[in-house]
């Protein structure tokens, strides 16, 4: 067992708990001066290198096989997200019949889980949450929940709206990004119940949530399920953490969303399909 990715954090846990009082709104708003049409101008590219970050205590990292620390530069990680896409997208023009296409597809979920979570994610854990953030710097700046999920499925080589995308609250999120609009709404569930549905129903892999007043994503890897998001309790900041420690985890509504075990929106992956965003 490990320590907090993040010092600073970490000797906030020894402080009183409490949760803020947070209105009954989208954790995202929008910004003021963004372009709300795709990102039309070219962002300014600045490299951004590993630093120290200490894992987790409450996560076993190396029986998850889960990566809380960076490695290289975070341009040369989004350089490969591409080179992943690009691979996976020839090897699928090359192949007949549904049953090795779907074999394809599954793969690239696979691989796309981990490159998610332990190239791309590792960066922007620390990185603090305010209501306004919308940084596309891991790391700089400040991010909220819903820029956090379109932010980093847009530098995994997904192409969307991250400004859409983040403004949307839970359920057009899902909605969104689940290109066969199948998507799972639990309801008044407890954090324990949500857990026991994703074991016995769900395959490894990495899904959307979006709660009451809060979006992220689930991990489901080797029977745990782990929330990773941009938690505004004591405007935290991105972390991930099993869904049963998690305080924002509560809510009376969850909106599910398959992410890489979705073959229709890894198809969409690996061919660079633009997704719509929907209301």
């Amino acid at each position: 067992m490990n320590s907090w990715p993040n010092k600073k954090l970490y000797s906030q846990i020894s402080s009183i708990c409490f949760l803020l009082i947070f209105p009954f709104f989208s954790c995202t708003q929008h910004v003021q001066g963004e372009n709300k049409g795709e990102d039309s101008k070219q962002e300014a590219v600045k490299e951004v290198v590993a630093v120290d970050i200490s894992p987790y205590p409450l996560i076993d990292t190396t029986f998850y096989k889960i990566r809380c620390t960076p490695s290289g530069a975070y341009q040369s990680v989004k350089s490969k997200g591409v080179s992943l896409r690009n691979a996976f997208a020839e090897e699928y023009d090359q192949v007949t019949g549904d049953s090795l296409k779907n074999k394809i597809l599954d793969q690239a979920g696979k691989t796309l889980t981990e490159y998610i979570l332990n190239d791309i994610m590792p960066f922007w854990y620390g990185t603090p949450w305010t209501f306004e953030g919308h940084t596309d710097i891991p790391g700089e700046g400040t991010v909220a929940c819903g820029y956090l999920v379109s932010t980093t499925l847009k530098h995994a080589g997904f192409n969307l709206n991250r400004y859409k995308l983040a403004q949307k609250a839970g359920k057009p999120a899902a909605r969104s990004l689940s290109i066969s609009g199948q998507i799972k709404t639990l309801s008044n569930c407890t954090r324990k119940a949500v857990k026991e549905y994703f074991l016995k129903n769900k395959a490894d892999g990495l899904y959307f949530v979006g709660l009451d007043c809060h979006v992220g994503y689930l991990l489901k890897r080797n029977g745990e399920l782990f929330f990773i998001h941009s938690n505004y309790i004591r405007k935290e900041g991105v972390i991930i953490e099993p869904v049963e420690k998690s305080q924002a985890f509560a809510s009376k509504v969850y909106c599910i969303g398959d992410i890489t075990t979705d073959r229709q929106l890894m198809e969409y992956w690996i061919n660079n399909k633009a997704i719509q965003i929907v209301d």
